[in-house]
Parts: C-alpha cells; sequence; structure tokens
C-alpha cells in the first residue's frame, strides 16, 4: 500500500509578499495589530467625542449658542484633521506607519488634556484644532495596515472591530465624561480622558510590527502611482470611489452633527441629567455598536466574498432602514422607549458602515489604500463633521423662538432626512465596483 506524498502550501516569493503582504501573516499577529488598532480608535473617539456630553455645561459657562457650540465642537476638529489627512497619507503610503500612529496618538491626548484648562471660547476652539492635527495621523495609517495584514475578503471583520472600538469609545467618552463631569466639573473630564493616552502610546509601538520594515520591501511608485493629485486624478476617474466620496460625506454630515448634539436634545429636550445621559446613551451607544460589529463584519465578508457588490449594497439598504428608526428615536418623549429605537438604528448602522472601507480598500489598490481614505476623510470630515454640526446648529438656533428647547429636536430630524441621499449614491457605487476593482483584478 502506497500512501500519497504529503504537499505542503510553496513559500510566497518576495514579489508576491509586496503584492499580497498578507500571505505571511498567522491569525494571531492579525489579531494582535486588530487589538491595537483598536484601542486607538477608542482612544481617539473617546477625545474627539467626549465634548458631546460636555456641551451643556460648557455652553452655560460660556454663554454659547447653538451654532457657537456646533463650530467648536465640529469644525474646529474637523478643519486641519481634514486637510493634514493628505500629507499623513502619503506618508502612510511610503513610511513607517506604527511611528505615525503611536506619535498622534500622544499629540491628540495632549491636545485633549489642554481643553481642560481652557479660559474662554477661543481658547477651546483652537485647543479642539489640536486635537485634530493630531488625530490627522490615525486613520490613513491604520486602514493601510489593515489593507496589509487581511485579504480583501476579510477585511469588513477587521474594520467592524475598529468601528467598534469608534463607538466604545463615544460610548467611554459620554459615560466617563458625564460621571467625571458630574462630580469634579468639565475640565477634570478633558484631562482624564487625554491623559491616558499618554500611556496607551507605549503599549500600541510594542503590539504593532510595520511589514514594511519586517520584509523589507517599502513600497515604490510605479507607473501607475504618483503624487497625491495624480493618484487622486486616477482615483476620481472612478465611478464606484465618486459614488463612495459623495455618499460617505453626506453619512458624515447627518451622523456628525446628530451625535454632537444628541446628548444635549437629550438633557433640554427630554429634562435628563447629566449623569444619565452618558450613562442610558453611552450604553446604548456601545451595546449596539458591538451587535453590529458582529453580526455585520462577518456577514459582509461572507457575501463579499461570493459577490464585492454586497460591500456597497449594505450601507446603501442601512441607510434607508435607519431613517425612520432614527426620527422615532427624536420624536418620543419617553428617553427610554426612545433609546431602544437608536439601539437598532445604531446597530444597524454599524453593519452598514464598515463594508464602505472594504470597497475603498478594493478600488483603490496597493500603492494608493492610505491616499484614496485620506481623500475620503477630507471631503467627509471637512465638510461633513465639519458642517454637519454646525448646520444642525445653525438650525435649532433659528427655530428656537418658535419652539424653544425642542428646537434641538426638530434641527436633527431635518438633518435626518439626508441619509436617503446618501443611500442612493452607495447604490449607484455597486454598479461598477467590480468593474473598477484592482485588489481583485491582481
Amino acid at each position: 500500500m502506497t500512501t500519497a506524498p504529503m504537499t505542503t502550501a510553496p513559500t510566497p516569493t518576495a514579489s508576491e509578499l509586496a503584492a499580497r503582504p498578507w500571505l505571511s501573516f498567522s491569525g494571531g499577529e492579525r489579531a494582535a495589530v486588530v487589538v491595537a488598532l483598536y484601542f486607538v480608535a477608542l482612544s481617539a473617539y473617546m477625545d474627539r467625542f467626549i465634548i458631546a456630553i460636555l456641551q451643556e455645561p460648557i455652553r452655560k459657562e460660556f454663554s454659547l449658542s447653538d451654532t457657537e457650540l456646533g463650530l467648536m465642537s465640529g469644525f474646529a476638529f474637523a478643519v486641519l484633521f481634514s486637510v493634514l489627512g493628505v500629507p499623513v497619507a502619503r506618508w502612510a503610503d511610503r513610511g513607517n506607519r506604527r511611528i505615525i500612529i503611536t506619535g498622534a496618538l500622544v499629540a491628540w491626548s495632549g491636545m485633549c488634556a489642554l481643553c481642560g484648562v481652557a479660559q474662554n471660547f477661543w481658547q477651546l476652539f483652537l485647543a479642539r484644532v489640536g486635537v485634530g492635527v493630531g488625530e490627522a495621523g490615525t486613520l490613513p495609517p491604520s486602514h493601510s495596515l489593515v489593507g496589509d495584514y487581511f485579504p480583501p475578503e476579510g477585511r469588513s471583520t477587521a474594520f467592524a472591530v475598529l468601528t467598534f472600538g469608534n463607538s466604545s469609545g463615544v460610548a467611554l467618552g459620554l459615560f466617563g465624561g458625564a460621571y467625571v463631569a458630574a462630580e469634579y466639573g468639565w475640565r477634570m473630564a478633558f484631562v482624564a480622558a487625554g491623559l491616558p493616552g499618554l500611556i496607551l502610546a507605549i503599549l500600541v509601538f510594542a503590539a504593532i510590527r510595520e511589514p514594511r520594515v519586517r520584509f523589507g520591501f517599502p513600497p515604490k511608485p510605479s507607473a501607475s502611482s504618483g503624487g497625491f493629485i495624480e493618484d487622486t486624478k486616477v482615483l476620481l476617474r472612478k465611478r464606484t470611489y465618486v459614488h463612495i466620496v459623495t455618499a460617505t460625506t453626506i453619512y458624515f454630515f447627518v451622523i456628525g452633527g446628530a451625535v454632537l448634539f444628541i446628548p444635549a436634545h437629550m438633557m433640554r429636550g427630554l429634562g435628563m441629567s447629566i449623569k444619565d445621559v452618558g450613562l442610558y446613551y453611552g450604553l446604548t451607544t456601545a451595546s449596539a455598536a458591538a451587535v453590529g460589529a458582529l453580526i455585520g463584519g462577518a456577514l459582509a465578508d461572507k457575501l463579499s466574498k461570493k459577490d464585492l457588490r454586497w460591500t456597497l449594497r449594505f450601507p446603501a439598504i442601512a441607510m434607508v432602514v435607519v431613517f425612520p428608526l432614527l426620527c422615532m428615536f427624536l420624536y418620543i418623549d419617553d428617553y427610554r422607549i426612545a433609546l431602544m429605537f437608536f439601539f437598532v438604528a445604531w446597530a444597524i448602522l454599524t453593519m452598514g458602515y464598515n463594508p464602505i472601507f472594504s470597497a475603498v480598500q478594493a478600488v483603490a489598490g496597493r500603492t494608493r489604500r492610505a491616499t484614496a481614505v485620506a481623500f475620503l476623510f477630507l471631503t467627509g470630515t471637512l465638510l461633513g463633521q465639519g458642517l454637519g454640526p454646525v448646520a444642525a446648529g445653525a438650525i435649532s438656533d433659528a427655530l428656537a423662538p418658535r419652539v424653544g428647547v425642542q428646537s434641538l429636536r426638530y434641527s436633527l430630524m431635518i438633518i435626518l432626512v439626508l441619509l436617503l441621499w446618501s443611500a442612493w449614491h452607495f447604490w449607484c457605487a455597486r454598479k461598477t465596483v467590480l468593474a473598477e476593482c484592482e485588489d481583485r483584478l491582481g
């Protein structure tokens, strides 16, 4: 009796690793980098969105309008965060992403702590600009690392973990910020949120391994990859990418305006205390994101293996479904019933959000990943998150003489209509994604 000779998978060559670096990583190595990036995302979003729960005490102390709150909480952060994302992305496409991420973590954590010593509107505005400057160094290199560690059909799950880190950070900022602010004041809440990031930076630096250093093949410009302008022109010639950028910008406009003002609406319109809003809204956000990340990432990866178009069908369907759910959340006066609608809506949004970046990675290709993410967030953050809170605040101020403390409720409901426009662009993008995908064709 003869036995068939055992065969082993061939060792990837240097050129294969350069094109598909994920072939060389074990499951444990992928898990380690995802955990590290999860905590990076948690810290970033905690420091970014803690201001949402602190808006009311800040407004009262500095006598601010809702428009000024929108400028301070949204536009101040977005103005340089979005612009600096471009040069950081170019650096991330060529340099050591481990150094970029940990350096950025130190910068935004320190600036968040400095928010706690602001004595007027403009000092707090400038400190928030500093938080945005620091956080400009996290998204492009983080997304680029995921592209190197994971194959195209496995990225939605990885992005789901990062998105859960985002929502965990929002929840921790709301819950922890509310507790510290109620006990020790809003200034101490900023300090408590910022300082731990300095310690986290050391741990993240130890956990992340830069594939380019490990394998010695830093990406080199190819005939199809030039400077930022040239790469952006290539990307903007792809209808899929243009639709994704447009849809995501609209989405950020809506969610950026809503997320920052929802705690203020619950305190003013529903008469809740800052502690109760931090506890119930924060826990609802975190638990919904956990459900959405666990279900959505795995489901999107499974479906995208059969048909990549699901990475864009998911967000299109999600935007349409959550529109009435979020309207009901804002309409209902009983916060317990309202938060049930919000839980379902936020879980669905989390499911639909993660596959967007899988589609971007696949369409952009290896040499333009960070650039594609940077341009996406340039428009999404500057026009979306930057102007969304300002628009929500301005509409609220305009409605206040007629509806009083309920002005934020109606302002946010008006903004939510734009989700349907976002859904249309995602739905259009699915038509061309297969023809314009580079990773799959490679």
